[in-house]
């Protein structure tokens, strides 16, 4: 089975050799911490920079590791400019799904058959299992299910091959849990692949319960 950890940019460009060295020995999965971020791969309108990602996914395959790619939409470390024009008006529901679409294209393109899985979505249910309110579903008047849907299907149709997730913490919230499993149930409905969903594990020794933890886990394998 795999076992994956985090990684930065000092670990993957050779300055941290002790950490990269504990990885290579205790890992066989990994997911970058910042370097697939959109503010670092598209920090302005005409500017991509992929040099840290391809780093990253340099290093992953150097060393036989599976790699994850983090993340395709997530209303955090995302510019200002995905979401208004240059004077602040903010898009249109159209421009929205284009911005969406033509990143996903660029990104997942850029990594196809590169990356192992992408975290489609990150975060974007709240605790009581509607979506949150984010500039993603802000921009989409509400509508989380259409930010989801677009995202998923863009995700697959730009790199077929790669496995698709759902990624958010608390998970283990039975309101939130069940919150993620209707949002699956309707991808699934739509016949839109989702592959899996990424638990956050946030825990400590005492909390969550762990009852908590294998309930959310047995209503997400039971999605199929």
């Amino acid at each position: 089975f795999k076992m994956g950890c985090a990684v930065n940019s000092s670990i993957v460009n050779g300055r941290d050799a002790r950490s990269a060295q504990i990885i290579l020995q205790q890992f066989n999965a990994v997911s970058p911490e910042n370097d697939m971020k959109a503010e670092v791969l598209h920090p302005s309108p005409d500017r991509w920079n992929f040099q840290a990602a391809d780093r990253y996914v340099q290093f992953a395959k150097d060393n036989g590791l599976w790699a994850l790619g983090h993340t395709l939409v997530w209303h955090n470390q995302t510019p200002d400019f995905f979401f208004n024009h240059p004077d602040g008006t903010p898009k249109s529901h159209d421009e929205m799904v284009e911005t969406m679409r033509s990143y996903i294209e660029t990104v997942a393109g850029h990594f196809s058959g590169k990356i192992d899985a992408w975290d489609v979505c990150n975060e974007i249910i709240d605790n009581d299992g509607s979506y949150r309110k984010t500039l993603w579903t802000n921009a989409f008047d509400g509508d989380g299910d259409e930010v989801v849907r677009l995202a998923f299907k863009f995700a697959h149709q730009y790199d077929p091959n790669a496995e698709l997730y759902y990624n958010d913490f608390n998970v283990w919230r039975p309101t939130k849990r069940d919150g993620i499993a209707r949002m699956v149930r309707m991808l699934q409905k739509e016949g839109i692949r989702i592959d899996g969903i990424g638990i956050q594990a946030h825990w400590g020794l005492n909390f969550p319960k762990n009852e908590y933890i294998t309930a959310a886990i047995d209503t997400f394998a039971a999605l199929g």
